[in-house]
């Protein structure tokens, strides 16, 4: 008998085909797990049939299972005992809790090495065994956010969890208002013992925020952007010399602070503002970022995005969006035009004829009139506002028809609408249809009949 016949379903009529699959499979567990199998197909079979634990086998905690006493021994009829598979779990030997059970060891690898360097101080388990794993994962996290903003990190793990279970603060800990977080003194130097404190997330915030205002403020004085100790004064010009602000020169002239600030603004008897051009002005100065800026429109220019908006009857946020992203020939004056892309000559490239002149391709009329390509196309294709391909399909100049109207006749069809007051497209569809004695002049089709008529 060949061992494909003797493991064959078909040789143990009394098993079901679903039960002898399931029984093979636990026995080749057993044999992986180095267990002797003492049960035959038939035996396996009577003992999951006792109680009808055969319809609750399964592998969810209340399911049932077969489990051997004291984990120990063969899968034997009087070796084995039926348990839900969590209390099985818990059943487990202490000594073999949190490694693998006997039969279940890991092959060496010879390959694999144990970590060294800095691979090691990242083993939580060997290296820091009184840091939970809560701890060591916000532990971890503040650490690499630290190395990102490019700040020095001086603590370990234990002297962080210290800090954290000093006046229960872990407890506490958080990032909505309210909540604790570390600080640093001043909010410069390292993380380390000595540069740390406890705050609540309001106060640290307003302390960063004082503090980077004390150095912004610092820096831009010692680039002479501002004069005094605030972000709107300027220094002024007198004729006995320059000081920081009008308030300085207002004291030392024994007037008021407003008759010091209209004097420098007046340009009166020498007073002047500093206006450094190397420094005042520029992109990204502090002062003009309060000024409004000016937006080139199609309907002319605007002393700032809102006046534009007003104009248009648009919102405010619709304009400036307009205006920054350049759509619809918007845009702001300060900002030059970008230079026209340089198209290589293709042979699907053609000129297009607009009316506000010739240009060698559709995207760069695309470009120049704030439109997309694809729209571009579209006018010249149709032929519409003026638009049209200097060639036609045959590669061959395409000339301007002359317009036959009951007032005269006219070059072109822009010429006619632009004299007569009407859309090109309505001087085109009048003259394609014949319509009130409109027609083209290269258009002799009913000719003869039309004169026949007058006669």
């Amino acid at each position: 008998m060949s061992t494909r016949f003797k493991y064959d379903y078909r040789n143990h009529p009394t098993v079901p085909k679903e039960a002898f699959t399931r029984y093979r499979w636990h026995q080749n567990g057993a044999r992986i797990r180095g267990i002797e199998w003492q049960f035959t197909p038939e035996t396996w079979w009577a003992w999951w049939q006792i109680d009808n634990r055969w319809e609750r086998r399964g592998r969810g905690a209340d399911k049932l299972c077969m489990a051997r006493k004291g984990d120990e021994g063969p899968y034997s009829w009087d070796n084995v005992y039926c348990t839900t598979n969590a209390q099985n779990h818990r059943d487990i030997r202490p000594e073999y809790r949190g490694r693998p059970r006997p039969g279940f060891e890991r092959r060496p690898n010879p390959k694999r090495q144990p970590p060294t360097g800095v691979r090691a101080n990242y083993d939580r388990r060997s290296n820091h065994p009184t840091v939970s794993d809560d701890e060591w994962k916000a532990f971890q996290s503040q650490k690499q956010t630290a190395r990102l903003r490019g700040i020095e990190w001086l603590l370990t793990a234990e002297e962080w969890c210290d800090f954290w279970r000093t006046d229960n603060r872990w407890e506490r800990r958080g990032k909505t208002r309210g909540c604790l977080v570390m600080g640093r003194k001043g909010d410069v130097g390292p993380y380390s013992v000595e540069n740390i404190y406890c705050t609540t997330v309001e106060d640290n915030a307003a302390a960063v925020r004082k503090e980077r205002k004390r150095a912004g403020l610092a820096k831009a004085r010692a680039e002479g952007r501002i004069g005094g100790d605030s972000w709107g004064t300027k220094a002024v010009i007198t004729p006995e010399g320059r000081f920081p602000s009008a308030k300085a020169a207002a004291q030392h002239f024994g007037i008021s602070h407003t008759g010091a600030s209209r004097r420098a603004a007046n340009g009166w008897k020498g007073w002047r503002y500093d206006d450094n051009p190397a420094v005042a002005g520029q992109s990204g100065d502090v002062l003009s970022m309060f000024r409004p800026r000016a937006v080139i429109t199609p309907k002319g220019r605007f002393r700032s995005a809102r006046a534009a908006a007003i104009a248009y009857g648009i919102d405010y946020s619709v304009a400036s969006r307009r205006a920054a992203k350049r759509k619809n020939r918007w845009r702001y004056e300060d900002e030059p035009l970008p230079p026209a892309k340089a198209v290589a000559p293709r042979k699907t490239t053609k000129p297009v004829v607009t009316p506000e002149g010739r240009f060698d391709s559709a995207e760069l009329a695309a470009a120049h009139h704030g439109i997309t390509v694809k729209v571009a196309h579209h006018r010249a294709r149709l032929e519409r506002h003026g638009w049209r391909y200097e060639y036609n399909r045959r590669g061959r100049r395409r000339a301007p028809r002359a317009v036959i109207t009951p007032k005269g006749r006219f070059p072109s069809a822009e010429l006619a609408a632009q004299r007569l007051q009407y859309p090109v497209d309505v001087v085109r569809k009048r003259a394609k249809t014949r319509w009130n004695g409109w027609r083209y002049e290269d258009d002799t089709t009913g000719q003869q009949d039309f004169l026949e008529a007058a006669e």
